[in-house]
């Protein structure tokens, strides 16, 4: 059974990798068409515009997402429909209130934002940013409801998959080399058709309109759960993206530009640690709920160590062809070459570390890691402010992947110590 188990999370695991790989192609050439049309200038704004968004999101979804994800798989293997539809109708009318609220902050302040930043066309493509806030918010909320349901295929889709590929249709679409802003115009656009697109398959998949008349609203438990998770997502989002925020302080937009190609790069050496989470995050939760204690070990084990041995070669093939890597985005691009290696060296120690964020999370341990990555991103901006000024985006690398191994390894002792499950698959 434990074998069949395996191997099932693995053919789930490879059509979702599957999945991941086309998202990562089409956002590679999402950065390629943007940094070749738009010059790293365009880039610059594009990602610093999205990581507001993204930090504006995470505040509005207050942590729901990643409840949807756990009480949405627990209700759903239960059958327990009315339950489920509760839980999303609360979640719903929480965060339709929410994004409205920052949305409209947003609008008001999009211009001392640009003055803070120095940068004038951040004014008007934090517009568009505010519009968005709203269906990006349910995109987040309907895809992990998906992904908590069983439909990991799905959850991918609208979570990574039409992103890119919509947005680079529109950049098409609107055919303009001149305006900086198409990219966030285009991006905003594809947002709400991906929403709309979310909503049609997710109340279908739950029974929605079936249990309507029957739905409880309760926002108590939610907001119990949510908000610790909210605090940890907000410190992960934080230590994913504050090197931006501050390198667009001190930096140009063409410097923030090349540090978030660099970034992404870095990220594709993650894609199977992903691709596997997608997958056993909601096993944890069930097989915990079960008091399934030697299950989940024997989980954890296997998923860490098939983790690990397939995302080597992807770590060695993107420090060995770095160089060719980054020229296909620019000459500008190569000079960051360091830059890519000490991220890679923090993403190594993440995957070498295994899915601890969601075993905390998803065995009720939310608390823990939420004090867990409040102090890492705090030693992260600390290292971001000192080091930036000095060692410019290699600074930025530098305190983005001691934060990363800081929460990992913490993470990983904690489990360990309190499970006796070692998520390093070498460990016993």
């Amino acid at each position: 059974m434990k074998n069949k188990s395996i191997k099932d999370i693995l053919n789930k695991s490879s059509r979702v990798f599957s999945l991941r790989i086309i998202s990562i192609i089409s956002g590679f050439f999402l950065m390629y068409l943007i940094t070749n049309v738009y010059g790293a200038e365009g880039m610059g704004i594009f990602a610093l515009s999205q990581t507001i968004l993204m930090v504006m999101v995470m505040l509005s979804v207050f942590g729901t997402d990643t409840a949807s994800l756990k009480y949405s798989s627990q209700y759903f293997s239960d059958n327990d429909y009315r339950k489920l539809n509760s839980f999303y109708f609360s979640v719903f009318k929480f965060v339709i209130v929410s994004s409205i609220f920052i949305s409209i902050i947003i609008f008001f302040i999009k211009g001392e934002l640009s003055v803070f930043f120095n940068k004038s066309l951040l004014n008007h493509s934090l517009f568009f940013m505010s519009l968005s806030i709203l269906p990006m918010s349910f995109i987040n909320i309907n895809s992990e409801s998906l992904r908590g349901i069983g439909k990991y295929s799905l959850f991918t889709i609208f979570r990574y998959v039409l992103m890119p590929v919509l947005t680079i249709l529109f950049i098409y679409v609107f055919n303009n080399n001149n305006d900086l802003l198409i990219p966030i115009k285009a991006y905003a656009i594809s947002i709400c058709i991906i929403s709309l697109l979310s909503f049609t398959f997710l109340l279908k998949e739950i029974n929605f309109f079936k249990y309507f008349s029957n739905i409880d609203s309760n926002l108590n438990d939610v907001v119990k759960y949510s908000f610790p998770v909210l605090i940890s997502n907000s410190m992960l989002l934080l230590i994913q993206w504050i090197d931006i925020i501050i390198l667009g302080y001190f930096e140009t937009s063409n410097t923030v530009g090349i540090y978030s190609v660099v970034m992404k790069i870095s990220l594709f050496s993650s894609v199977i640690l992903f691709s596997i989470n997608s997958i056993v995050a909601s096993e944890f939760s069930r097989l915990y709920s079960l008091d399934k204690m030697v299950d989940l070990r024997v989980l954890i084990k296997k998923s860490s160590k098939i983790i690990f041995f397939i995302t080597i070669p992807v770590l060695i093939l993107i420090v060995y062809f770095s160089k060719s890597i980054l020229g296909y985005f620019g000459y500008e691009f190569i000079m960051a070459n360091k830059t890519l290696y000490i991220l890679v060296a923090g993403q190594f120690i993440n995957v070498l570390c295994g899915s601890v964020g969601y075993i905390l999370m998803m065995t009720e341990k939310q608390n823990i890691f939420k004090n867990i990555m409040i102090f890492a991103t705090c030693v992260n901006i600390i290292l971001n402010i000192v080091l930036i000024p000095k060692y410019g985006i290699n600074g930025a690398a530098i305190a983005s992947s001691i934060s990363l191994i800081l929460w990992n390894v913490i993470s990983f002792s904690y489990i360990y110590r309190k499970y006796n499950i070692s998520t390093i698959w070498f460990i016993k």
